[in-house]
């Protein structure tokens, strides 16, 4: 990934110094990464020059696949990475209309507690992924 990372930087930048910057990287090991994707291509992507750089044949054919399928890959992951934070189940609680009090009391105080207070309830960690809803229904 860090191959293709580099290649695109590079191809946008058409300076390894710049693409170096952009990826917090040393200029060495941005050439290194192309380098190494080169051998994997078995043919230059950049041609080089003391004072530019520019994509080869092989390297234009290879943007023009790699762009669109980067692009996507970086959605999938960013997807999956937001996933978990997306509410999968539902709980529902059913309380008498006594209990709807105490219930809205716990829940203001649940929402305004500290958390980093090592005390919290362990429902803390997946309160996240649930929607409650909370119905009141008669005695019986």
């Amino acid at each position: 990934m860090r191959e293709i990372e580099a290649f695109l930087a590079v191809a946008e930048e058409l300076h390894f110094g710049r693409a170096a910057q952009r990826l917090h990287l040393s200029t060495s090991r941005v050439s290194h990464l192309i380098r190494a994707l080169e051998r994997r291509a078995g043919a230059p992507l950049f041609a080089r020059t003391s004072r530019r750089v520019h994509l080869t044949t092989a390297g234009e054919g290879l943007l023009a696949e790699v762009r669109p399928a980067y692009e996507r890959l970086s959605t999938a992951l960013r997807q999956a990475r937001e996933s978990p934070r997306r509410c999968t189940r539902s709980l529902i609680v059913e309380i008498t209309p006594v209990g709807a009090e105490a219930h809205d009391e716990a829940e203001q105080r649940y929402r305004m507690r500290d958390v980093n207070d090592p005390h919290r309830p362990e429902l803390y960690f997946s309160h996240a992924q649930w929607d409650t809803f909370v119905h009141s229904a008669t005695a019986r």
